[in-house]
């Protein structure tokens, strides 16, 4: 494509991550349990977790928005 312009995507996103300014408590647990009956498998899992960490806009992108 030699002397054709290629269109570029310029809308993109851009976060900064910075550490908090106050302390974080961060706590929970997680099960799993796994069961092998020779003609079949399964596993289930469970976690649960609570956190006093701000939400800011770049946690959004993960999914974890407000």
């Amino acid at each position: 494509m030699a002397g054709r312009a290629l269109a570029m995507n310029t809308a993109t996103n851009m976060y900064i991550y910075v550490n908090s300014a106050s302390d974080v408590i961060a706590k929970g647990f997680e099960l799993e349990m796994d069961y092998d009956a020779g003609f079949a498998f399964g596993r289930l899992s469970f976690s649960q977790q609570q956190t006093d960490q701000p939400t800011s806009i770049a946690s959004t992108h993960f999914g974890a928005g407000i």
